[in-house]
């Protein structure tokens, strides 16, 4: 500003003994570097003398009337100063200003920073921060919070009760022996820092939306967010000093945020809504948990004591690890040799209830028609699975449900009309003490390496209509296989009894027990399609499960050079069932001839008496 005021005042003053090369005003350069000369008390008084000169000294106005030298065209202006007073003025003022305001300024600045240092060094830490907190406890404050940033500067608000514990007094809650102490007031405290930082946090928002619609006006932007509702550090530290330290912040800021305080009440009493009807939403899903742990020990507990259900397992495990075994040898997922069933080949099982009293006298159960089958002394597992299939083309099945998990027993019966069904696809497999009918879910590989053609297979899908009116049929799951096996009565297992029964032949000891195992099939896994997509994504070839594979072009790939024998492919195709969460589970009958079925999750675990009507249905 004073350089541009001399070029204009002083820009044609003559030289004089500083005026000249060294110092002038003809440009804004020189005039600049002039004023610096001032300030530094360059030989100013001479510089004032120089720009103060005046007539007889100098031309006021070239013209060959005032000067008789000049020669030259007349000109409106000369080489004199524009007066004595003025320059001495002009000099003046820029010491007064430049070197005795401005400089004394940036002097002070600098002793300001100096006398920080000297303060700090000198500055005695204590815990409730009398005067401030020290360079040690403000390198804590920033340890927790970058224990919670992750590298990312922000924190998530979820972190908030968490960060409080960590930070010292009396930021947070943590002693020097790492003791917490709370008051009385601390959690209201806590829920208004809360609602102050969702303010913050919807204030940044807003203000980055604009921003970005300033930026990209014929787009519309949309925001990326690294965390979801989070803070950065000075939000962060700056909140939680406004309400736990308010004695720290000076007057007028106080002052300043009487609106926002009102803004955090109203934000508070909403957050506090939000957490009722969240903890009322968090109650009923820990006693939904309960129930379902509760549901599964009790049927942990029952595989356990079953040896029916133990063989079971084991031979479900042994049929796993032999498809696992191929779909690795042939680096496919096992999807790939699973059949998926056509839609015109799921049949629709609905079973009714029935009462007690409604059935007829005259009942037969399985375990007489097995005995009555070809007049057999001794029924083997086999014959259950052949009396099943014919006694279900002309007569109707009745099933007494129990529920094993929680002890109830029911008096009423369900009855269901089998003879719509045509097993298609389904296939017999004796074991060593039990008989095993399911469908053919897993195709293997030819002598050749080849993968055998899928097979059609019918899905048997069971519902319960409820006793209710009006309601809507409810799925209990798919038969995967029944299971038909021998026992001897359990009343003559008792020692005591045992030496009374000795004279009874075997044949009237023994008893035929049928299972019905429901649950969801293998290709519906959730595990077994996620190991599929992956395996998908990661080679980039697409397939399809069962009969779909048909239209597969390039089925070579999928070759490889072990292949299941002839002799063990009916092992193979057997269809397996896994304990875990949404898959087959079985139950221990508790009578003769129980024909148990177990649903999917272990959320309804029913066993079924099936009781042979002796009428034709």
């Amino acid at each position: 500003m004073f350089a541009v005021v001399g070029v204009q005042l002083f820009a044609l003053t003559r030289s004089g003994m500083r005026l000249g090369p060294t110092a002038s005003f003809r440009y804004f350069p020189d005039a600049f570097f002039l004023i610096w000369q001032l300030v530094t008390g360059d030989e100013w008084m001479i510089i004032m003398k120089d720009v103060s000169v005046v007539e007889p000294f100098c031309t006021a106005i070239f013209t060959p009337e005032n000067h008789p030298i000049y020669n030259g065209p007349p000109k409106t202006w000369g080489d004199c100063g524009p007066g004595v007073y003025l320059g001495v003025f002009y000099c003046i003022f820029v010491k007064l200003v430049c070197e005795y305001t401005m400089l004394n300024l940036f002097i002070g600045i600098i002793l300001d920073n100096f006398s920080f240092i000297t303060e700090d060094a000198a500055h005695k830490e204590d815990v409730a921060w009398s005067n401030g907190p020290s360079e040690r406890q403000l390198q804590d404050i920033c340890s927790v919070f970058k224990r919670y940033d992750l590298g990312t500067n922000y924190v998530p608000i979820s972190s908030l009760s968490g960060i409080m514990m960590d930070l010292p007094l009396p930021l947070g809650y943590r002693e020097g022996s790492n003791k917490l102490c709370f008051t009385g007031n601390e959690y209201m405290i806590e829920l208004l820092i809360r609602a102050e930082l969702n303010l913050c946090i919807r204030h940044n928002n807003a203000k980055k939306k604009e921003e970005e619609m300033a930026r990209w006006r014929f787009k519309k932007p949309e925001l990326q967010q690294v965390f979801v509702n989070a803070v950065d550090y000075d939000d962060l530290i700056s909140t939680i000093t406004f309400w736990r330290l308010p004695s720290l912040i000076p007057g007028l800021i106080q002052w300043q945020r009487h609106e926002r305080i009102e803004e955090c009440v109203l934000m508070a009493h909403a957050l506090k809504i939000m957490e009722f009807f969240r903890s009322i939403l968090a109650r009923k899903k820990m006693r939904k948990i309960n129930d379902q742990m509760t549901k599964r020990r009790a049927f942990m507990h029952f595989c356990e004591e079953d040896p029916h259900r133990k063989r079971r397992n084991m031979h479900a495990s042994e049929i796993k690890i032999r498809q696992k075994q191929c779909a690795r040898d042939n680096k496919v997922p096992l999807l790939h040799f699973l059949n998926k069933p056509f839609d015109d080949n799921v049949r629709d099982l609905i079973l009714n209830w029935i009462p007690a009293s409604d059935v007829p006298e005259d009942i037969m159960t399985h375990s007489q028609a097995c005995q009555a089958f070809h007049e057999l002394k001794v029924p083997q597992p086999f014959t259950g699975i052949e009396v099943f299939r014919q006694k279900i083309l002309t007569h109707e099945i009745v099933f007494k449900v129990i529920d094993p998990i929680s002890n109830r027993t029911t008096n009423d019966l369900l009855i269901a009309d089998l003879r719509d069904l045509s097993w298609r696809g389904w296939v017999a497999h004796n074991s060593k003490v039990e008989t095993y009918y399911h469908p053919v879910v897993f195709n293997g590989l030819d002598d050749n390496g080849q993968r055998l053609a899928p097979e059609s297979w019918d899905k048997i899908d069971m519902f319960v209509r409820s006793q209710k009116k009006g309601s809507r049929q409810k799925r209990i799951g798919s038969i995967e296989d029944l299971q038909s096996y021998v026992v001897e009565d359990y009343s003559l297992l008792d020692p005591k009894i045992r030496a009374h029964s000795e004279g009874k032949k075997r044949a009237n000891r023994a008893h035929s027990f049928l299972r019905i195992n429901l649950g969801n099939h293998q290709y519906n896994s959730d595990k077994v399609k996620l190991q599929a997509k992956n395996w998908k994504d990661q080679s980039g070839v697409a397939f399809a499960s069962g009969l779909a594979t048909q239209g597969l072009t390039n089925l070579k790939k999928f070759r490889g050079q072990n292949f299941i024998p002839k002799e063990d492919r009916a092992l193979v195709l057997t269809g397996p069932s896994d304990v875990t969460e949404g898959d087959t589970v079985l139950v221990r009958p508790d009578a003769p001839f129980w024909l148990c079925a177990g649903f999917a999750k272990c959320t309804y675990l029913f066993l079924f008496r099936l009781l042979v009507s002796a009428s034709a249905a």
